[in-house]
Order: structure tokens, then sequence, then C-alpha cells
């Protein structure tokens, strides 16, 4: 099963963008602290669409906890001076508050989507 879990902080403010289809996307990266002794912290690469990518990009904003839930998918092109790139992200199915860590930002009633 392929099924992920992070909560972790926006790096950068959140951008949702319209493609021609009318569908919402927004790629993110939140940082991910780890459980070690050296206090590492793994940036990671997201990806939402439609209205989980607007639900982010109403609510969450730099800096702010996360709770996503998705999809590890891996996607290769190939850029215009011939260089192959293969990329590995987290498709996120669902976001929500991280609880107690909340902005003071109003929340809507139904926090995760």
């Amino acid at each position: 099963m392929n099924s992920v879990e992070l909560i972790g902080r926006l790096v950068y403010e959140p951008e949702v963008k319209k493609i021609e289809s009318g569908s919402s996307v927004l790629s993110l990266r939140i940082a991910v602290p780890r459980n070690d002794k050296a206090k590492t912290t793994d940036f990671i690469n997201c990806q939402a669409w439609d209205k989980t990518a607007d639900f982010i990009g109403k609510y969450f904003h730099k800096g702010d906890p996360i709770d996503i839930t998705g999809r590890l998918q891996n996607k290769s092109y190939e850029k215009q001076d011939g260089t192959k790139v293969a990329e590995t992200f987290v498709y996120i199915k669902e976001a929500a508050f991280v609880p107690g860590k909340t902005n003071n930002q109003s929340e809507p009633e139904d926090y995760s989507i």
C-alpha cells in the first residue's frame, strides 16, 4: 500500500494556480523534522489538486504547521536541454490543521479536507 502521513511546516507561501481545464493545482514544500540527535530536517515536495489545493491556499501560510495524508508519486521528464529528471513527491489527498499549533487565523468548522 502506498500511503504517507507527514506533519511539518510550510517552507514558503502556498500559491494556487488554475490550469486550462479549470482545475486548481498547488505545489509546495514542507519541512519535516526527524526524531534524531542531530535534529535533521527533511524538505519534502508535495502537490495538491482541486479542493485540497484551494483549502491549503486559503488557510495555510509560510511557517504554518500542516498535517498531510497522501501517496508517494514519481514523475520523470526531459528538460529543454535534454537533461532527464526524475522526481518523487507526495500527492496530497487530505490536509488538516495540527491540533494545538494553529495560527491566530480563524479555522473553518470542518478543518480538514
